[in-house]
């Protein structure tokens, strides 16, 4: 599989689970993104959590 691929649309379905994901976060995720924005900023990185693709939600992305 090439991970340089473009992600496929998200469905409706991943869509609306995304931000219920985002608000229930366990505190070990909490924790993870702490240091994630805390302790590992650098430039020409962005994080994002909980994103729909396709039919999944993914737990992390990085765009560089």
């Amino acid at each position: 599989m090439s991970w340089n691929r473009t992600p496929k649309p998200a469905t409706a379905k991943a869509k609306t689970n995304a931000p219920k994901l985002r608000r229930a976060m366990t505190d070990t995720e909490k924790r993870v993104w702490w240091h994630i924005r805390a302790r590992l900023p650098q430039e020409g990185t962005h994080f994002r959590r909980q994103m729909p693709v396709g039919s999944y939600v993914w737990s992390l992305r990085s765009h560089q």
